[in-house]
């Protein structure tokens, strides 16, 4: 490039119309292109990367992409930019190669390429012996699709076939064949013979027929044993519908539907001491539900997107040692998730198939850790050992308390099981809101003025409250749309969306909703209109609704996968994030309790694990202000403080930050006294039934419905039927955690 040329050329980039594009992550050094290979294009533009590109922290992919729409702009700039282009296409292809992204490598390279041959430059071999690279990746990953399309637009730009190339072409043309296009066959094979006849046999080389005849005569002897195709074909003889295609070179079998000459739809294909599938297929790729089972015992079974585990999924080893059962993301354990391996349990967060972010690992001996992991390393948090515990911080342990310290002053309470901690938190939940029945939307006052004092039994609203007409023992809403989503639960045996739908709108036309909030009443209205429940729920709507009716789902999937279902459940009545995170986390402290000992409870710790799970919620949600965290970080200041003085910094309104939070803390402030948590909690009035709610689904969930004072268990309504639906919603668990994929 000229001295001149390269004067515009900056002139060009440093103007205001292409300051969009910035290119001054673009310099010369020769370095940095030897370390990638580039040096030897003959491009007269020399590209450097800075390192953060290097480091992927900015893709040069978009860069090209950007390129592309200002030569669309500037046609005038488009000789000058066409090669600087050009190198651009190819090193985001390189770069996408190195990460991976095969399909994405093999667009930009032949990009490049047709860039060049377009411009009538000399195409460097390098980018297409590149391009031939991530086609032939694309093909053994079974995107039969891309790699048919890269292999189609190199045989057009490049024009020609050589000797060095014609391993390309030989896939090309299998590949095709093996599609059921013959038609695209035969013209392969007819280039391949004219350019190239060395590569076939003599008499292939010296018949006298046309070249159609030749390619004709070539397949039918080469490839009439090789791949064996019986089924349905569409009008271009491409493998369509229903049919099975049998490989002879390596004995897979493919097998199920077919569009267009790939798979698409339901098949299995099995791959002799390799491995087999079965499930849902798209363009030619795993893609949906599937199971995938290799040769060595290994299994893989889940949701798939273009052939990796995307989402939910289950993985176990061959001997059946280590199972995970959790989210994925790109072939890799990302998300929240349980593997046991061994005798070791880790629930919690992964990132990159390591133990990243809040979680609990329990040893085979008892030992455990509870806290935030990074890289499969602690880093705060507390680990629990038989001689007492220790604390870490910023990947350290900085605190030992013995056994006998740890255990000073704790009741000795006896274990509770599973079964009374499900009946607890149900049942917990109903009496919470049968006792705030009657003092919801009342003052601290004016609950002392009418009642004489302090509540601390099942009484009758009095007149001109809006629940006059219900009994002492009686529940609200809460309870009410509680059940609804526990029922629909036990109706799929699983959660779903359309099952909860269905109760809530049988709730809404039952007559006996009582005293509904506006957007929940509003919402369900829409459901019952026909509006999509991804778009029925209101859209700045931040009550409590939703958290105060979760707790089934913390019981049916335990931690798992709460963060999806809880979202959904929430949306379809609050679509204002903040009512999604309370509803989340009130899930979470109810599945995370459950696994709680109340004997040796610390509150202190429980409530540190709680902020940073609260953190980790609000920065998925990319809050502007850490509303839920902000507060609890105060929390260790207001329980020191008498009970009342407390709870008023929170506030008691239906903002679901502060019932939720309020509930919340009326458990901390008693941990292991179920009475005085829900006394305490009523009596402030406000959204009394929905704090009494919440506070007792906590506080149900460690004490169990032992801890749940008789009287108050006999008085109410429908007891039997909620303990019923505990125990069902138990016998659940396991199934829903397992196949919820």
């Amino acid at each position: 490039m000229s001295d001149l040329e390269s004067a515009e050329l900056c002139r060009i980039m440093e103007s205001d119309d292409f300051a969009m594009y910035d290119f001054t992550l673009l310099k010369f050094n020769d370095e940095v292109l030897q370390q990638y290979g580039l040096t030897d294009l003959p491009c007269p533009v020399r590209v450097e990367i800075l390192d953060q590109v290097l480091a992927g922290g900015i893709q040069l992919t978009l860069l090209a992409d950007e390129c592309e729409l200002f030569l669309e702009q500037r046609p005038e700039s488009k000789e000058m930019f066409a090669k600087l282009y050009a190198r651009l296409n190819y090193i985001a292809g390189v770069i996408a190669g190195q990460s991976g992204e095969d399909e994405a490598a093999a667009m930009y390279l032949v990009r490049a390429y047709k860039i060049y041959i377009g411009n009538a430059y000399e195409a460097p071999q390098l980018v297409f012996e590149t391009a031939s690279k991530y086609a032939s990746a694309l093909n053994k990953l079974n995107r039969f699709k891309d790699a048919l399309f890269v292999f189609d637009e190199v045989f057009f730009i490049y024009g020609s076939v050589e000797e060095s190339s014609f391993a390309f072409w030989q896939e090309a043309i299998d590949l095709n064949y093996q599609r059921g296009n013959t038609s695209r066959t035969i013209t392969l094979l007819e280039h391949c013979i004219e350019k190239i006849p060395e590569k076939f046999p003599e008499d292939i080389r010296t018949s006298e027929e046309s070249l159609r005849d030749k390619a004709i005569r070539y397949l039918a002897r080469t490839y009439q044993d090789k791949f064996q195709y019986t089924g349905e074909r569409n009008e271009a003889g491409e493998y369509h519908g229903k049919g099975t295609l049998l490989d002879h070179s390596d004995g897979s079998k493919c097998s199920g539907e077919w569009q267009n000459g790939i798979m698409h739809g339901h098949g299995t294909i099995t791959s002799p001491g390799k491995f087999t599938y079965v499930g849902e297929w798209k363009d030619g790729k795993y893609h949906g539900k599937g199971t995938v089972t290799v040769a060595d015992g290994r299994i893989f079974k889940g949701h798939w997107e273009y052939g990796q585990l995307e989402g939910w999924g289950i993985y176990t080893d061959a001997e059946g040692n280590t199972i995970y059962n959790g989210q994925w993301h790109k072939g890799q354990k990302h998300g929240r998730g349980k593997i046991c391996d061994k005798g070791i349990i880790y629930e919690g967060e992964f990132a990159d198939n390591k133990f990243n972010g809040m979680g609990i690992l329990t040893y085979e001996g008892g030992e455990r850790f509870e806290g935030e992991f990074a890289d499969d390393n602690f880093v705060n948090g507390i680990l629990y050992l038989p001689s007492g515990t220790v604390v870490w911080k910023n990947g350290e342990a900085v605190d030992a308390v013995t056994e006998k310290e740890q255990k000073k002053d704790q009741p000795a309470t006896q274990k509770i099981d599973a079964e009374d901690r499900y009946r607890g938190v149900m049942v917990g939940l109903a009496v919470g809101d049968a006792m705030g029945m009657p003092l919801e939307f009342l003052k601290k006052e004016e609950i002392k003025a009418r009642y004489n004092g302090v509540v601390r039994d099942y009484v009758k609203p009095k007149a001109g409250h809006l629940c006059e007409h219900l009994k002492p023992g009686q529940y609200t809403d809460d309870t009410q749309m509680a059940l609804a989503l526990a029922n629909s639960i036990l109706d799929k045996g699983e959660f779903s969306p359309h099952s909860f739908k269905r109760r809530l709108v049988e709730w809404y036309h039952c007559k006996d909703h009582r005293a509904p909030g506006h957007a929940c009443i509003e919402s369900v209205r829409r459901l019952d209109d026909g509006v999509s429940w991804k778009e029925s729920g209101q859209k700045d709507a931040a009550g409590c609704g939703s958290a105060m009716r979760v707790a089934p789902l913390a019981l049916a999937y335990g931690n798992i996968p709460l963060v999806e279902h809880s979202t959904t459940q929430s949306i379809m009545t609050h679509q204002d994030c903040r009512a999604t995170i309370g509803s989340i986390l009130t899930a979470a402290i109810i599945g995370i309790l459950l696994e709680r000992d109340c004997c040796n409870f610390d509150r202190d710790s429980f409530l540190a694990l709680i902020t940073r799970v609260a953190d980790y919620f609000e920065d998925k949600f990319e809050l502007e202000k850490k509303e839920f965290t902000d507060l609890l970080k105060k929390f260790p200041e207001f329980l020191v403080m008498k009970f009342d003085d407390g709870i008023q910094q929170i506030g008691t309104s239906g903002y679901v930050l502060q019932t939720v939070l309020a509930a919340f803390y009326a458990f901390l402030q008693t941990p292991t006294d179920f009475e005085t948590t829900i006394i305490n909690a009523v009596n402030q009035g406000d959204d009394a039934d929905s704090i009494g709610a919440i506070a007792g689904a906590f506080s149900g969930a460690l004490n169990g419905m032992q801890g749940i004072p008789a009287r108050w268990v006999n008085g109410l309504e429908k007891k039997d039927e909620i303990v019923t639906i505990a125990d069902n919603l138990l016998k659940i668990k396991g199934k829903v955690q397992k196949e919820s994929v």
